[in-house]
């Protein structure tokens, strides 16, 4: 992250210190929830289902910042929330598996085949692990460093590089695959 999010993380983490959880919880709407939202999009796949794992995190960090004011990454611990509700909502089977978003829905010639590519993306991760899945929307979609995504899953560089390179592998067997099937 840029050094004006690094700042800001300090200023959060002061307010938090100070007791002052609604202006701490209100900068970290402002920062992250966008990414977080989009975390959420990505690993659940369908829009209702995303918003009510965002909401959800969201609230369980609010309830986590009033009981613990010894935060030190707060983007990780965002993301790490927002992972263990999106798993915990799928085991719970409280989900379905993804689905196209309404945005692609709109279908014209030009926008077709990354349509298709979007889908068979989606359906790819569906069928990764879910270690190599979080790694790559974290990389890929969110456009974290190695050494960011290690920060945020509390896990090695080294560990980080390899889910997302056997991810990327799988997607693109996955896509090889369908092509396949599709000759």
């Amino acid at each position: 992250m840029a050094i004006k999010a690094e700042n800001s993380e300090t200023e959060i983490i002061k307010y938090i210190r100070k007791g002052k959880y609604k202006k701490a919880f209100e900068r970290v709407y402002e920062l992250y929830s966008s990414q977080i939202y989009t975390y959420c999009l990505k690993f659940m796949g369908d829009k209702t289902e995303a918003e009510d794992a965002f909401q959800e995190a969201m609230m369980k960090f609010l309830l986590y910042i009033k009981e613990n004011r010894e935060i030190n990454n707060i983007s990780g611990l965002l993301f790490r929330i927002a992972k263990n509700t999106c798993l915990n909502r799928r085991r719970s089977g409280k989900t379905k598996n993804v689905e196209l978003e309404e945005s692609h829905l709109v279908c014209t010639e030009n926008n077709m085949e990354s349509i298709e590519l979007n889908s068979i993306i989606e359906h790819a991760l569906n069928k990764i692990p879910v270690e190599h899945k979080e790694a790559f929307i974290l990389q890929v979609f969110e456009g974290f460093s190695y050494k960011e995504i290690a920060n945020i899953l509390d896990i090695p560089i080294s560990t980080v590089r390899n889910r997302v390179v056997r991810a990327k592998r799988e997607v693109r067997e996955y896509i090889k695959s369908y092509q396949t099937e599709a000759s």
